[in-house]
């Protein structure tokens, strides 16, 4: 995700929050059946939140209170990071409001901590 995100922005899109909200738009319906709004840039440009419409992993479930603590969407935060690791980004992806636990929407944080380097031995 945000490997197109950084290497080909849309035309129509010079700044890299206008670049990820498109691809984040287009992508994560694409893979995970889920649209998301991509909000709440930072001033770097390096950090978002996006926040999912709806949660197919909440849908008949529900968290007895005995296990109240267990993040049950941190799945698609860790599907999330994985993809950015294949594409040698290291990020911070966490849940940040779940709708199983009561909040009003589901929201991701994403933060690119650094560009992973290949170093071949010789």
């Amino acid at each position: 995700f945000f490997f197109l995100m950084i290497r080909r922005p849309p035309r129509s899109t010079q700044s890299r929050s206008s670049a990820a909200s498109d691809v984040y738009k287009r992508q994560l319906p694409m893979f995970l059946g889920v649209p998301a709004d991509v909000t709440n840039f930072n001033e770097k440009d390096n950090s978002f939140s996006l926040e999912l419409k709806d949660n197919p992993l909440n849908d008949y479930v529900e968290l007895p209170e005995a296990l109240s603590g267990l993040n049950y969407s941190s799945i698609i935060a860790g599907a999330i990071r994985g993809a950015l690791e294949m594409l040698q980004y290291r990020a911070k992806v966490e849940v940040v409001k779940d709708t199983l636990k009561g909040d009003d929407k589901n929201e991701i944080r994403v933060e690119l901590k650094e560009i992973i380097s290949l170093k071949l031995d010789e």
